[in-house]
């Protein structure tokens, strides 16, 4: 299973480019792909060696659909610690003393 490891692990044994954090994104992108391999396998098994032009159809679709959730989970991973603040205008408060400054204000305004 190590020929299905992604190609740039190699630089991990390097000390000046391991870092920690790498790892992680490393293990991610070979479970993708041995992910990707076990589609291969069970397709495989299920039409034979020579599929319908219905049923190629069906496995590219199925493959295409896996690399899809694959890169937008790379994507979520990589936004996951990003957060998005909502910019719509807080209402204003005013402070006054009475009501009758109240009264005064809004007349004012």
């Amino acid at each position: 299973m190590d020929e299905f490891a992604p190609w740039w692990g190699e630089k991990l044994t390097q000390p000046h480019f391991y870092k920690r954090e790498k790892m992680g994104k490393f293990y991610r992108q070979w479970s993708h792909r041995l992910g990707l391999e076990v589609i291969k396998m069970r397709q495989s098994k299920r039409y034979g060696l020579y599929p319908t032009p219905a049923q190629r159809d069906e496995m590219t679709n199925e493959i295409a659909a896996y690399i899809d959730d694959c890169y937008q989970h790379e994507k979520d991973v990589k936004y996951e610690d990003v957060y998005v603040t909502d910019h719509t205008p807080v209402e204003k408060k005013f402070v006054t003393n009475s009501e009758a400054d109240d009264e005064d204000f809004y007349a004012y305004a």
